[in-house]
């Protein structure tokens, strides 16, 4: 049920952006590298 949601957004960022393959180009790339393969775009900015 859950899983609907998330893919419905993890679908629609990559799809403006052929650059990332799962997460939003500019919104913050310093996620990725911390260690997160991809994190949520919620905790992203808690981060």
């Amino acid at each position: 049920m859950l899983s609907k949601q998330p893919s419905r957004r993890v679908v629609a960022l990559p799809l403006s952006m052929p650059s990332t393959p799962a997460k939003p180009a500019g919104t913050e790339p310093r996620a990725t590298p911390k260690g997160a393969p991809a994190p949520p775009p919620g905790r992203i900015a808690v981060g």
